[in-house]
Parts: structure tokens; sequence; C-alpha cells
């Protein structure tokens, strides 16, 4: 079921709907900027926001797909998630679930700190394709609205929620828009970036 308030094209609304291959475990879990939850394999979209990012961007069907599901293998088993997401959705989707994984370690413990996660990422979007630059674009763009959303409203206590300082946050999405911007992503979504970073530095 979609979001009746949503005004998305139908190649969306379906991609919103998603029968996945597996069921994760947790009964409720955020993926692609989006409230999800999973009933059976079904994911449902609850309140879409980076979705019309992607569509103001251009971005097809398997993009959509992409971000929607772009932390599923990083947070819910890695390899194992990228192979049945292979299965199921092709090898364009599953590249894009990859390059947007900060980590495919199946355990937390086999993950990275923090920032060494984040600086590793930022290297690799050196090279990334578009596909994973369009999707990182729309997901840090939508995050970091949020952040400002949750700042107006609860103040400089919402970094005490986060793994990592308020100047190490803002150091890697400023480190992804530097990187976005100079591999020539559109200003439709650097834009609303560039103007989210600029409110979240004046709670610092």
């Amino acid at each position: 079921m979609v979001n009746p308030r949503c005004e998305v094209p139908q190649f969306l609304h379906r991609t919103i709907h998603v029968r996945l291959p597996f069921e994760p475990d947790p009964t409720k879990f955020a993926v692609g900027g989006c409230n999800i939850i999973f009933g059976a394999p079904t994911i449902v979209c609850m309140e879409c926001g980076w979705e019309g990012l992607i569509i103001e961007a251009r971005g097809d069907e398997d993009q959509a797909i992409g971000g929607l599901l772009h932390d599923v293998a990083e947070d819910c088993g890695g390899e194992i998630r990228l192979r049945e997401i292979k299965k199921k959705f092709g090898v364009r989707v599953e590249t894009i679930v990859r390059g947007c994984s900060e980590s495919l370690g199946a355990k937390e413990e086999d993950k990275a700190p923090w920032r060494d996660r984040k600086a590793e990422h930022i290297e690799r979007l050196y090279g990334a394709n578009n596909d994973i630059l369009l999707i990182t674009a729309a997901d840090k763009t939508h995050n970091a609205r949020a952040i400002v959303t949750n700042l107006d409203l609860i103040g400089s206590s919402l970094w005490e929620r986060f793994n990592a300082t308020p100047q190490d946050i803002l150091w890697y999405y400023e480190s992804v828009y530097d990187v976005l911007t100079m591999r020539g992503v559109p200003s439709t979504l650097l834009s609303p970036l560039s103007a989210a970073l600029a409110s979240c530095m004046r709670h610092v």
C-alpha cells in the first residue's frame, strides 16, 4: 500500500511495494529514508521522502528499487542479501546496493570503526557509477533534512543520539557533498543538501 498523499509516477508505486526474496528479522526497519514495515516478506512504504528527489533527478525504476533497498545488505546480513537482491532484481540493482553499503560485515563486530567506514565510503564514491552517486545524493539530502528538522524541534541534544560527534558527522556529509559536486551530480539534489548542511552548522 502506498501513502495516498505521495504523488509519484506509477513506476515508483510499483517499486515501493516490493516482495523481497527474504524476510528480515526486524519487525520495523528504516530503509531508504522511509518508515518500513516488514510483514511476511512484503515491504510497505508508509512515508515517502527521498523518492521525490530521485524523481526530480529523472531517476528510473531500477534506481528507485536500489534506493529503497540501499541499506538492506549493510544492516541485514551483508553478502547473502546482495546475492538475493541480485537474483530477484538483477545485476544493476545489486550494484547500486553494494555501492551504497558502507560495510558488508554480517555482524556488528565485523564492521570497522565509524570514521574508518565513512572514510572508505567517501573514497569509493570517487569511482562510483552514476546510479550510486544519484542514490547517495538522495539519501544524504533526505537524512540531512531530517537532522535539521529534528534539531529545530529538540535542539542540540539530538547529537547525543549519534555514534559520532557533530563535527565528525558534518565532516562526513560535507566530504560526500564535495565528491558529489566534483562528479557532477544534478543541482536538484545538491542544492537542498547544501542548504541542509548550512542549517546543521548553526547547531554545532
